[in-house]
């Protein structure tokens, strides 16, 4: 990050550390600067950012980071994360329901 600071898979991969660290405010930080410019990439950034805003208890947040991660991945023909997304999607559900 510090040699390349535009390089989008360098932030992920520190966002990821973060997650890793039990640091999600941190990870959200670096995973928007990773979703600078989009890419077929950008589905996965997403998903990763909304289990961040999840750990954070920010419910809503996450819904709405995993709808629009869905939508590109969609985009993208990205069937394989388009599963893992709805999946992600039916636990946040699940987790919000009383």
């Amino acid at each position: 990050v510090a040699n390349r600071p535009d390089y989008a898979q360098a932030h992920f991969n520190l966002g990821r550390t973060m997650m890793q660290r039990d640091r999600p405010a941190d990870a959200i930080r670096e995973f928007r600067l990773a979703l600078g410019e989009e890419t077929f990439r950008t589905p996965t950034y997403l998903a990763t950012m909304a289990s961040a805003y999840t750990r954070l208890g920010q419910i809503s947040e996450a819904a709405d980071t995993l709808e629009l991660a869905r939508r590109m991945a969609q985009q993208y023909e990205q069937d394989d994360i388009v599963e893992m997304i709805d999946s992600d999607i039916n636990r946040l559900a699940a987790r919000s329901a009383p």
